[in-house]
């Protein structure tokens, strides 16, 4: 299952994106109005998820802004954790594992 309905960059700047809620699809439509900040350089970046290669790449953004957008903002979407998204997104089964509860040598 493709989660991304939206294949393209397009010039209308909307995009799709497919989240499992509860066993149910659930379809955020975003625009692509991304919320950036300014380095100390002057140059303008990404506020959140950013790339580490010159590659021009929207698929991040897209993502994260239809998350935010389903957990009411982007604040409230840092609150959770990660498995969180990929059971809703992908329905991954996720275990979380404490490193503090396994002993080291």
């Amino acid at each position: 299952m493709d989660n991304f309905l939206t294949q393209e960059v397009n010039d209308a700047g909307c995009y799709a994106v497919r989240f499992i809620i509860d066993g149910q699809p659930r379809i955020i439509v975003i625009d692509d109005y991304f919320p950036f900040t300014t380095n100390r350089a002057g140059g303008e970046t990404f506020a959140f998820c950013k790339r580490k290669s010159e590659e021009n790449e929207i698929w991040v953004q897209i993502i994260e802004k239809a998350w935010a957008k389903l957990c009411g903002s982007y604040e409230s979407s840092e609150m959770g954790r990660s498995s969180e998204f990929f059971e809703n997104f992908d329905v991954t089964p996720t275990e979380m594992y404490w490193t503090d509860d396994y002993e080291t040598e």
